[in-house]
């Protein structure tokens, strides 16, 4: 019986990691659930977590908890946002924006929070019934869930070259899983995500896994490997996702310093990848213009403030510096956890108001969206205060210190993987400074790795403490329910 339970919780876990890809793009970013509603990931998760509850409930089963202080500063940070939110409750009892009282909104945004959360501790769960076999569970899973996506986006390549029928074939795929009023072809390519931004994240932690095979396969994989990642830089360009580009970029030099041993036997890596992503992109780009900016014309326009281009950096600008000087004027307590929209529109700087995404956000007229202050480091300074935002920065500081603990005393098959799992984590890090990803499925899958890992891949002596000490609990709630029957 509880083998296959066992069984149950790690195939809803590899359903939820081949399904990343479907980043925001199903169902609507609404109700209590928020951005959780819309992804597919969440749903296997969710059903996993209903089947844990009940095997806690009849069956006794222990609930494992990560010993990592990263995890104990996340229990922190959700303290934080509580009591900044419960100490801010007169102002958000009293303001309202776009017919929404703003005690409902940061309510919903911390149940959102907490519900993240204990999903997290019950993947944790799961991985840890994985126990040896986590880091190749996440290697292979996330390997197909790039078939899935890479598949979607040919016909996304077919739609720009004019391909007939392709576009045909695009609709009634999207009919499947997508809202109605989001099916249809974009012109920028999406994926299975919501949007070329949304999807991103995913290209960013699936990069290095998509390098791996480069490291431990047999020459065919690593040149099928090489021509991957040239479809996915094809793909992300195609997407005109200038900030995975950089993460993506910071992760290929990340990928050659920490593989560095590995690769200097391996010389025709780089000149072969040099090729196939040169004759890709020339092709595609010559046939259909699915190419529209050089790499030089991505970092420019991540900068540039002037043109039809930079109504988004203006947007992204005036919503970064409004955060800012909200936490200025309220720097202890902040203005409350999800409270950022209720002031924003009363920050934004002037210049800021010819983006449209800025006259939305700031209209106080019912339907529009909430203003969000995108990046996600300074959202947690503005509405949790100065030690709400240094509690969240410690957080990424500790997993990666953990992280790079833990790949140190593996053998060498898993530390290739520990070692690509820090490369992907680190470019989730850096996608938050452009993006709110708190409640993405890939962030807290990152977070979770690393408290698994750190548990099943630790010291032989420190393992075996830790097996005393979980016979020990097991010895006790025998002996507590001997005497309460």
């Amino acid at each position: 019986m509880k083998q296959g339970l066992t069984r149950i919780h790690i195939f809803l876990l590899g359903s939820a990691l081949i399904s990343m890809p479907f980043v925001s793009s199903v169902g609507k970013e609404s109700g209590l659930l928020g951005t959780m509603g819309a992804q597919l990931s969440y749903y296997f998760i969710f059903g996993g977590f209903l089947v844990w509850l009940a095997e806690l409930v009849f069956f006794k089963k222990f609930c494992l908890l990560p010993n990592n202080l990263s995890f104990k500063l996340v229990v922190v940070l959700l303290l934080i946002m509580y009591a900044t939110t419960m100490l801010n409750a007169p102002e958000l009892l009293t303001r309202e924006t776009k017919g929404v009282l703003g005690i409902q909104k940061s309510v919903v945004r911390l149940l959102s929070f907490s519900f993240a959360f204990l999903l997290s501790v019950y993947i944790y769960n799961v991985f840890r019934y994985i126990k040896y076999d986590a880091l190749r569970f996440i290697y292979k899973l996330t390997l197909c869930s790039f078939f899935l996506a890479g598949t979607y986006s040919l016909i996304e390549v077919a739609c720009f070259l004019d391909t007939y029928g392709a576009m045909d074939l695009l609709l009634e795929i999207d009919k499947i899983f997508r809202p109605e009023e989001t099916v249809g072809f974009y012109w920028r390519i999406r994926s299975l995500g919501m949007d070329a931004p949304s999807i991103a994240i995913y290209w960013v932690f699936l990069f290095p896994w998509l390098l791996v095979p480069i490291i431990l396969s047999k020459k065919f994989f690593k040149f099928l490997s090489i021509i991957c990642v040239a479809y996915l830089l094809l793909l992300v360009v195609g997407g005109i996702s200038r900030t995975s580009s950089i993460s993506i970029a910071v992760e290929f030099m990340m990928f050659l310093f920490m593989f560095r041993k590995e690769l200097s036997s391996e010389w025709y890596v780089f000149p072969s990848l040099a090729f196939s992503i040169t004759v890709v992109t020339c092709l595609i780009a010559g046939a259909g213009d699915v190419i529209s900016m050089s790499p030089s014309e991505v970092i420019t326009s991540l900068l540039s403030m002037d043109g039809d281009k930079a109504l988004s950096n203006i947007g992204r600008y005036g919503s970064t510096l409004a955060a800012v000087d909200i936490f200025f004027d309220h720097p202890i307590i902040g203005v409350g956890w999800g409270a950022y929209g209720l002031y924003a529109a009363d920050y934004y700087p002037d210049w800021a108001w010819v983006s449209p995404e800025i006259q939305q956000w700031g209209s106080n007229s019912v339907g529009m969206p909430w203003a969000e202050p995108w990046c996600t480091y300074i959202a947690f300074f503005c509405q949790c205060g100065i030690l709400g935002g240094i509690i969240y920065i410690l957080v990424y500081v500790r997993l990666l210190a953990e992280l790079k603990k833990v790949y140190k005393n593996l053998n060498y098959e898993n530390s290739v993987y520990a070692r690509a799992l820090f490369i992907s984590f680190l470019g989730v890090a850096l996608f938050g400074f452009n993006l709110g990803n708190v409640l993405l499925f890939i962030t807290w899958l990152s977070y979770v790795s690393v408290w698994a890992l750190s548990s099943i891949y630790r010291s032989d002596e420190t393992a075996e403490m830790e097996k005393r000490n979980e016979k020990n609990i097991v010895l006790d709630a025998m002996v507590s329910t001997r005497k309460n029957p």
